[in-house]
């Protein structure tokens, strides 16, 4: 129980940031964040000679480092 406190903390300490920067579906987009990260986690993990860390890397960079104003 107390770990699930903690994950939900974090979770909302993330769609706060999301909601900060001016992110209109501030949780939906988090959710996604997370999901996008623990997939290329996932990825590494499993295919850690073949997977092309430096350009998903660059991808997601793309995705979630550009101003709301940008994208």
């Amino acid at each position: 129980m107390k770990q699930r406190k903690k994950i939900y903390a974090r979770l909302e300490v993330q769609c706060e940031m999301f909601a900060k920067l001016g992110v209109s579906d501030w949780r939906l987009r988090s959710l996604y964040f997370s999901s996008t990260l623990h997939g290329a986690m996932l990825m590494i993990s499993t295919f850690p000679d073949d997977y092309p860390v430096n350009e998903i890397k660059q991808k997601i960079t793309q995705q979630f480092c550009i101003a709301p104003s940008q994208s």
